[in-house]
């Protein structure tokens, strides 16, 4: 670690592996995990006239067991999880050898930063009744960027979080650093643009070859913001689309996956019919996709997994008990729907159970594949590992 009380012109591109001549905007990817990992890679693999590199990129993350490895495995050219996307392997490699990516676990990178991008996670609290969201730890990560960065930083928050969190969490924790710094709290760049990264075969792709949304504190920070995905992100194919409110861009995230989950869990209402009718419902959910407006109906499957759609539901209610407290606001299809995606991979088992016919110590399974989706290895809030405990403590054999 570096001393804290080093100044700013104390701290420079060579103390975290960049080119000390480079005069190249340096962007920090605050979080080192699924989606900011390969928002580093996005960002150093994005080029300007010429071709050149646009930016120099400096990933942080905790100085921690985890943390040490995600920094250790990008630092020597390679990406820290298993992607199942060549493009993604080649570019953090190619990042590596211009050599205008790196990774650290030391928060006065901040200090260099031109522009920082938080990819913290925001956890929800489901031992509470509601769910509460564990803003504890995601304001340490805060706090932590606002003790080190320059009052010029724009700073772009791409955490899923519960709409009015930049404005009534990350925006007064970088007015009270910037105060108690003797910098101006009245004159902060912040933005929101959520992330839309689907790990997997597409995994870069999904980044830098896809929609985005965003939003600003002020049209100082949503200029800025545009700038900087606009250098990202291929805009005249994919073209960015600016709200009026970073409340109104969290909203539309948190809505984006509600929507999602809802319709996973009616389609296992219409599964269940299906099953106690004798009828197929793969046969009919495509004929009902033959109408445009129908085209996007999902179907029934095995469970809900990964970090988002098990969670992002939820953000809703805690929202409105956090910021707003208006008890006229509720959330009763979000609520059941995620009650009912939680129940699927044990509704899947009492069906295998019924067609088997056997006695559960007789019943020998193979689970093959223990994540929310192929070629990735993020096995949070797994649906496998639902039906597999549940299997295993009726007496089945699993493997």
């Amino acid at each position: 670690m570096l001393n804290e009380t080093k100044t700013h012109e104390d701290i420079n591109r060579q103390m975290f592996g960049l080119d000390a001549n480079s005069l190249r905007p340096i962007v920090c990817v605050q979080g080192l995990g699924f989606v900011g990992a390969a928002m580093s890679i996005a960002v150093a693999s994005a080029t300007q006239a010429g071709g050149h590199s646009a930016f120099d990129v400096i990933g942080v993350d905790l100085d921690n067991p985890q943390g040490n490895q995600r920094v250790q495995t990008i630092n020597a050219g390679l990406f820290p999880f298993s992607s199942g996307d060549n493009l993604l392997e080649t570019a953090t490699r190619e990042c590596h050898e211009k050599g205008n990516l790196s990774a650290t676990t030391d928060n006065n990178a901040f200090r260099l930063a031109d522009i920082v991008i938080v990819d913290v996670n925001l956890d929800v609290d489901f031992t509470q009744d509601p769910p509460i969201a564990a803003f504890d730890s995601y304001l340490l990560a805060i706090e932590a960027l606002a003790m080190h960065i320059k009052q010029s930083a724009l700073v772009i928050v791409e955490t899923t979080v519960p709409p009015g969190t930049c404005e009534h969490v990350v925006l007064p924790t970088l007015q009270k650093a910037f105060k108690h710094r003797g910098l101006d709290p009245e004159n902060i760049l912040l933005a929101h643009s959520y992330e839309r990264v689907m790990p997997g075969p597409e995994y870069l792709n999904s980044i830098i070859n896809f929609w985005r949304v965003f939003a600003a504190v002020n049209e100082t920070a949503a200029d800025a913001c545009e700038a900087f995905l606009c250098k990202v992100i291929d805009t005249k194919t994919f073209p960015l689309r600016k709200l009026s409110s970073m409340t109104a861009s969290e909203t539309a995230k948190i809505m984006e996956n509600t929507y999602r989950a809802v319709n996973i869990a009616l389609m296992d209402e219409w599964g269940s019919f299906a099953e106690a009718s004798g009828i197929d419902i793969f046969e009919i959910i495509s004929a009902i996709r033959d109408r445009p407006t129908h085209s996007n109906m999902r179907q029934p499957g095995f469970g809900v997994g990964g970090y988002c759609l098990t969670k992002d539901p939820y953000f809703g209610q805690i929202a409105n008990i956090a910021f707003s407290g208006d008890k006229n606001v509720n959330f009763p299809f979000a609520q059941l729907a995620m009650q009912t995606n939680q129940k699927m991979p044990v509704r899947n088992l009492d069906r295998i159970q019924t067609l088997l016919n056997k006695a559960p110590e007789d019943t020998q399974i193979i689970l093959m594949g223990v994540a929310y989706r192929s070629e990735v290895d993020d096995t949070r809030y797994s649906a496998a590992e639902i039906f597999y405990k549940e299997a295993v403590s009726r007496g089945m054999s699993v493997t």
